[in-house]
């Protein structure tokens, strides 16, 4: 009978978990890559409650789950934001009469704390020196010095960079189009004319990579 029960429990938590990520995504506009994220949170927590509801959860138990994250070595990071997705996860069975769950467990669980870090930056003789060096590398030196070159002068995010097309390039008014970078926004990035010149060169040369 116990085997029957925890079947019975396993399938309503991935039924829970379905119907969350649903919502996430119809209702709230997740993106894919931020849904697969919550996805694999979430299977990791139902993992560890696999023979109970997760809805007849207590805060201990999500107590017990943050300690179990922590002890498989998972940085602050990662940790706290598993325990954001738990958080939202019961929040939404709780707004949701059809659930009898009253209280959101996760809601009192506080994060780790994350060490602070200074970003590194180049100065600009650093940043020239860099830049001269890769125009040495051979084949693709116009193509790596265009990338780095976007890179020093925009900080624009990978993502980003990777979806960048020709048409988001504007020579004229010396600007670079991010369509739907963080946050689904877009956003104006003005563009020196180092950046400009680099750019117009690798597109000059029409060899894609």
């Amino acid at each position: 009978m116990s085997n029957v029960l925890s079947v019975v429990r396993t399938n309503a938590n991935d039924l829970y978990v379905r119907e969350y990520l649903l919502f996430m995504r119809s209702d709230r506009g997740a993106r894919p890559r931020t849904l697969k994220g919550y996805k694999g949170d979430l299977k990791r927590f139902v993992a560890l409650f696999k023979t109970r509801d997760l809805l007849e959860l207590r805060q201990q138990d999500i107590r017990e789950y943050k300690f179990s994250l922590v002890d498989s070595g998972l940085a602050p990071r990662t940790v706290n934001r598993a325990i954001s997705v738990v958080r939202s996860f019961y929040e939404y069975f709780v707004d949701h009469d059809d659930y009898d769950i009253a209280k959101n467990p996760a809601k009192s669980i506080q994060g780790m704390k994350v060490p602070k870090t200074i970003p590194v930056t180049l100065g600009e003789q650093q940043a020239k020196t860099l830049l001269d060096g890769i125009m040495l590398t051979g084949k693709y030196a116009v193509r790596d010095y265009a990338l780095f070159a976007t890179f020093l002068y925009t900080g624009i995010r990978v993502s980003e960079l990777i979806n960048l097309k020709t048409y988001d390039v504007n020579f004229e008014e010396n600007y670079i189009h991010v369509r739907d970078g963080k946050g689904g926004k877009d956003r104006i990035i003005p563009m020196i004319p180092q950046l400009a010149n680099a750019l117009q060169l690798y597109m000059q040369t029409g060899i894609v990579y």
